[in-house]
Formats: C-alpha cells, structure tokens, sequence
C-alpha cells in the first residue's frame, strides 16, 4: 500500500516536469496618453456656471493641438500649455503673453472633458469634473478627426 503511494507520487511529480508552461499575463493597459489631445473635437455638453448652452454645442467645435486651442466658428484661438504629468493634468489658455483661463482636463481615449475658470491663477484650477465650476466652464467633447 505504501508502495503504490510512493508510486503515484512519483510519476505525479514526473508528469509535473511535460507540464504547458502557464500562459504569459496580459499586458495592462497603461491607460490613455494624456498628451495625446490633438485632433478635431466635437461638443456633447458645453456648460457655463452650472446651465447648459446647447447654441454654442451646435456652433462651435475645438481644434486642438498641444500649442493651441480654437473654437472654429468665431470662438477664438488661445494659446495652450498643457502639463499631462500634474494630477489631475493641467491646461492654461493665454492670448499673446497674458494667461486667460486655467484648468484641469481627463482624457479617456476620444472623449475629453475639460473643467476652468477665467484668471491666471493656476494654483486655483477646479478640478472636479462632476460638475461645472461656478463662475466657469466644464466642456466635454468626443474626438471626430486625428491630427
């Protein structure tokens, strides 16, 4: 009896040896580059102190780059400084050399969402973007066009 035991151990163990080696993990997925914002974005919520503006969804789309903001269809062209590596990432909008507008961005492949307020405080950037900070702005925008 103890022989048979000692028996089935070992050719157990043996045929531990002609296993398959276990499968290689997945890679994880790091996430979504936070650099990579440039393209051509349309509006799916543009809100301002807390109300929705559906005219300026319908007028207006973003082009992006990591230098530059512009609302084609009479917004306007900023200048954009955007730090990926702060947390949440950060923008400034400025026009010439003066700083117009602060905030923080997520993004999440082709949707952007973008929360700021007027002023050149940085430090003072919203950064929930639940909600549209009072007295600011919250943008969500869905990337129709790759740069």
């Amino acid at each position: 009896m103890l022989r048979n035991r000692l028996v089935l151990i070992v050719m157990g163990l043996a045929l531990l040896g002609f296993a398959p080696a276990p499968f290689p993990r997945a890679e994880r997925s790091r996430g979504t580059d936070q650099s990579d914002v440039g393209g051509t974005w349309e509006f799916v919520a543009w809100e301002y102190n807390g109300r929705r503006e559906h005219a300026y969804e319908k007028q207006f789309k973003g082009e992006i780059t990591r230098e530059q903001f512009v609302l084609t269809g009479g917004g306007g062209t900023y200048k954009m400084r955007i730090d990926p590596s702060a947390s949440p990432p950060s923008f400034t909008w400025s026009v010439g050399d003066s700083m117009t507008h602060a905030g923080s961005y997520r993004l999440n492949r082709d949707e952007i969402i973008m929360v700021f307020v007027a002023g050149q405080q940085l430090g003072s950037r919203p950064t929930d973007f639940s909600t549209p900070p009072a007295q600011g702005w919250r943008f969500i925008m869905r990337r129709v066009k790759r740069d």
